[in-house]
């Protein structure tokens, strides 16, 4: 079986590389890679994924794989890639003899011999993404830096396994980042072990935010996926967790906007009541409103966006649009009906004046808003997708549900005279 699973794991592998738009920082880290070389490369185990196919060939590394049966498709699959191994694996708890002293020896060894190693900063079985101190005492023995690095693409799928193994898929944006050296001194006694520890452990996770990040990825939503983690973690009495930055700024956006929204709307509501003379053309207008807004919260929902302020902003512009294009309809029914056509005649004759008008508007929008949706990150995302999705829905709708509103509440109702 591992016999066959390599070759399609290291083609893979390769497919994703060579698929995806890649941002390095720094953009010379192969560079930096030799200058710095012999090196410990460390990474999160969950972020191993595609590092095979993106470690030069020119620089000799090793790299440790378990004993194990399981690890073999690993070991092939490394191998292809002109990778070396170290076999064995670190107890952390575990019973029984993994062979991790002999392979930390064999490690020490392979840097004294010129060859840089690669391994991982957690063990299995866990927890994910804590520093072990195997890779502190591996590189206080040997002399050799610590290098934080992590790769991390636009698309992905997460493994329900201890390390959330990230499996990454083709045509994305890579994001590849690579953190300062670390050099452990050799005469550190278990103290300064300890801080080298927590210090190699955040530049770890530093280096995998960054590379999330580097393709666009917003801090928001990088939070978003650790609330899970960040839930359980659990706290001494009279402790909390509070995010402050970009998490605290967004919370207060959305209040902010959300008082904007109502103010919006208001003076849109005064503005049509002194535009028609009338409180109930003004309802009936205003009803047409909520369309966009379920375009807006499709758009969100179909391209996975946030509900951040560039999602509210886009909503209010929206909101003003929609209303714009709504105004002038209703002008068209009022002046069809000014001239004595009868109340259906009307409402067809204003919509068919205002359906080419409206569509090429909205089209020649939506077209220039999609090379931005595609190529201007997630900043822009969530605004664009609002506006496009938006758009679409709110026009057919409108163009529909205003007529068939007027013609209820004037025929039916009898509000409108």
């Amino acid at each position: 079986m591992q016999i066959l699973l390599s070759p399609v794991l290291a083609n893979y592998i390769k497919l994703v590389i060579k698929t995806s738009t890649i941002v390095a920082d720094p953009p010379d880290y192969v560079g930096r890679a030799r200058e710095l070389h012999p090196s410990i490369i460390a990474l999160w185990h969950g972020q191993f994924f595609l590092l095979p196919g993106l470690y030069p060939r020119d620089i000799p590394a090793r790299a440790i794989v378990a004993r194990n049966d399981d690890a073999e498709a690993l070991a092939r699959v490394l191998r292809r890639f002109g990778l070396q191994l170290v076999r064995g694996a670190g107890a952390a708890g575990r019973s029984g003899d993994r062979g991790g002293a002999e392979a930390a020896h064999g490690l020490i060894a392979s840097l004294r011999e010129g060859y840089s190693v690669i391994l991982t900063g957690d063990v299995p079985p866990g927890p994910a993404r804590k520093c072990g101190p195997g890779i502190i005492m591996i590189s206080s023995r040997s002399g050799r830096p610590i290098i934080p690095f992590a790769a991390a693409t636009s698309r992905y799928r997460s493994v329900n396994s201890w390390s959330r193994m990230t499996i990454n898929l083709p045509f994305s944006r890579l994001g590849i980042v690579m953190g300062d050296p670390i050099y452990v001194p050799r005469e550190a006694g278990a103290k300064e072990l300890e801080v080298y520890r927590k210090l190699v452990e955040a530049a770890l996770n530093d280096v995998t935010v960054k590379a999330y990040a580097s393709f666009g990825e917003l801090p928001s939503q990088i939070l978003d996926r650790a609330r899970p983690g960040l839930a359980k973690i659990k706290l001494e009495p009279g402790y909390e967790m509070k995010f402050a930055g970009e998490d605290k700024e967004l919370r207060e956006n959305k209040a902010e906007m959300g008082l904007v929204m109502k103010l919006s709307l208001a003076l849109i509501a005064l503005t049509m009541v002194l535009q028609f003379s009338s409180v109930v053309k003004s309802v009936v207008v205003m009803l047409t409103v909520p369309l966009g807004l379920i375009g807006a919260v499709l758009g969100l929902w179909v391209t996975k966006s946030p509900l951040g302020f560039m999602a509210l902003l886009a909503m209010v512009s929206l909101a003003g649009v929609m209303v714009s294009h709504i105004i002038v309809l209703s002008d068209f029914i009022e002046e069809a009906r000014a001239k004595g056509l009868p109340l259906e005649e009307a409402l067809v004759q204003a919509g068919l004046a205002r359906l080419r008008p409206v569509l090429v508007t909205v089209l020649a929008t939506v077209g220039g808003l999609i090379p931005l949706f595609l190529t201007g990150g997630a900043l822009w995302h969530p605004l664009t997708a609002v506006h496009i999705v938006g758009l679409l829905l709110a026009t057919v709708l409108t163009l529909v549900m205003l007529p068939t509103l007027y013609y209820v509440f004037c025929a039916k109702l009898k509000f409108i005279k």
